[in-house]
């Protein structure tokens, strides 16, 4: 019983360090995407407060309102997944991105750049086919509408939409993973 719990335990400290490399990597590198973790230099669960200061000079618009929204109903169309709530998005033109917030904590980041690569080395630019090919699509879930598609992969806190179904990677999404 020690082993395992010995066992477990550094386990838990391996995974904990390994995300604490990726965090490092995502504020050194505004081209990296690592799913569940952050986007375009930012961390998710990053403080508002912390965005401004990683912006800089950056000029961004701030869309606040009492009302909660959710990722996947209100900006996807996605229904049957838990809620991804905010309240306030900052959109930096610039750059082509939207961090959404809740309770002054970045809760999604969503990226309208295509020349990105995620962590595991999976470049954007190429494509819906080359992501589709290069992640579990079994718990994957995907909506069409009037032939924009979305795909979403909860359980690496990550999606993809293709306006006009034309294998062009139009923006991506990275959120917490959602263990089903």
């Amino acid at each position: 019983m020690k082993v395992f719990i010995i066992l477990m335990a550094l386990a838990v400290c391996a995974d904990s360090s390994i995300t604490q490399g990726m965090k490092i990597k995502v504020r050194k590198d505004e081209y990296l995407i690592v799913p569940g973790v952050g986007a375009e230099s930012v961390i998710l669960q990053d403080k508002k407060f912390d965005i401004r200061s990683i912006l800089g000079q950056e000029k961004y618009t701030i869309s606040q309102t009492q009302r909660l929204f959710d990722i996947f109903i209100d900006v996807l169309g996605v229904k049957g997944l838990p809620s991804v709530s905010f309240n306030c998005i900052y959109f930096v033109e610039n750059k082509s991105v939207m961090y959404f917030i809740e309770n002054d904590h970045v809760v999604a980041i969503a990226g309208l750049r295509c020349n990105r690569v995620t962590i595991d080395l999976v470049e954007l630019h190429r494509g819906v086919r080359h992501v589709l090919s290069r992640y579990n699509q079994t718990r994957m879930v995907k909506n069409e509408i009037k032939g924009n598609v979305i795909f979403v992969f909860p359980e690496i806190g990550f999606a993809i939409a293709d306006d006009n179904n034309d294998n062009v990677i139009d923006f991506y999404i990275v959120f917490s993973k959602i263990i089903t």
